[in-house]
């Protein structure tokens, strides 16, 4: 039953995700809202694709399954009830909410979570953008569930809800919930979160439930227009240097290190930054505007979102393969194909000779596979 709700949920979710994206996508356009960036959003959408390969390497290489920690942590036993689930959530949600702030208060967790802040643009597919590293995080918000004694399928209903609803809260397009401001996480509070603004910085970590930041003192409102990204701006579309940028800057900062306290903060400390920006234009750009030197042409748009679709199609037979034992073979593919992601996320940058023939080399390579597996 486990296997059949996180397999029934997770085709859920992308469907609910997919449509959420087109329908936003198709107010933006309508409306010329400056919701999207063409090239971001691709970015946004290859990110998923790699960090779903990297979690399925994370899960088969270093997570324990949960009914082995269940077995080893477990002070009870929570079955599958309906009051047991409501607790679950209850529980799941004060959890989240205390990784989350973790994953901003410690330099290390920091370094895989900002890949999820880089985007300038807040709309559906940043809550989609998230590290190879991500995989992590289960463990992080699996171990207390299972110290409790929670059954495995509340566990994955809870986390395929909470990635549902996450995802859907980033977005412009709803300005709040209302009354229910004052319970639950909304598209307003967690624009706060994404926010550069000095007075937002490290506000409303809260998952589906707003009332744990009320509660610990890290509840902001939304009072002035919110300015994304970071400060200095991570000038590159391409995955590999995002998903290292972190990791690349505590690496410098421990090297700095002058002592033995400074090194162990570091690592352990809060994340030196500012994450200021300059003040946003008074005039908003309209949609699918580039920030880089000129606007991507409809062509290249189209035959980008070709490539990504072959992306999809290969990562999906990867991921779905991936229940059976591996062989040398099929690691050799999955470095292919993260390769193939990277060099088309390269070629997202300023047009160069290089870049195009990089994307050609990674579009031919992608055409085989598809071809192999089809």
């Amino acid at each position: 039953m486990m296997d059949t709700i996180k397999v029934w949920f997770t085709d859920l979710s992308l469907l609910v995700i997919f449509f959420s994206i087109a329908v936003e996508l198709t107010v933006a356009l309508w409306k010329r809202l400056a919701l999207y960036d063409g090239p971001e959003f691709l970015v946004n959408l290859l990110a998923n694709l790699f960090q779903q390969m990297g979690r399925r390497f994370i899960e088969i290489s270093f997570l324990l399954p949960y009914p082995i920690l269940l077995s080893h942590l477990a002070i009870a036993r929570l079955p599958w009830t309906w009051y047991n689930l409501l607790l679950g959530f209850i529980v799941f949600d004060f959890v989240y909410y205390w990784v989350h702030r973790m994953r901003h208060r410690v330099s290390l967790l920091w370094a895989e979570h900002v890949v999820h802040h880089q985007p300038r643009y807040f709309n559906v597919s940043v809550g989609i953008r998230l590290s190879v590293f991500h995989g992590f995080n289960v463990l992080w918000m699996a171990v207390p569930m299972a110290v409790i004694g929670f059954d495995g399928k509340i566990v994955v209903t809870l986390v395929l809800f909470e990635m549902i609803y996450q995802m859907l809260i980033h977005t412009e397009l709803v300005k709040n919930f209302g009354i229910f401001d004052a319970i639950l996480n909304s598209p307003s509070h967690h624009r706060v979160h994404h926010g550069a603004n000095p007075s937002y910085i490290d506000k409303n970590y809260g998952g589906t439930l707003i009332i744990w930041d009320r509660i610990f003192g890290t509840f902001a409102e939304e009072t002035e227009p919110v300015r994304y990204g970071l400060d200095p701006q991570i000038e590159s579309s391409n995955l590999f240097v995002l998903n290292t940028f972190g990791l690349r800057e505590l690496f410098r900062d421990f090297r700095s290190s002058r002592n033995w306290k400074e090194a162990v903060g570091s690592i352990l400390g809060p994340p030196g930054r500012s994450r200021r920006l300059d003040p946003p234009s008074q005039e908003r750009p309209v949609a699918f505007r580039s920030r880089s030197a000129a606007r991507m042409s409809s062509l290249a748009f189209i035959w980008v979102i070709a490539i990504y679709i072959c992306c999809l199609f290969v990562t999906t037979r990867w991921i779905i393969d991936s229940r059976t034992e591996r062989d040398g073979r099929d690691l050799l593919e999955a470095v292919v194909i993260f390769a193939c992601m990277i060099l088309l996320s390269d070629s997202l940058g300023p047009v160069t000779l290089r870049r195009r023939l990089m994307t050609g080399i990674g579009a031919i390579a992608l055409v085989g596979l598809v071809v192999a597996h089809w």
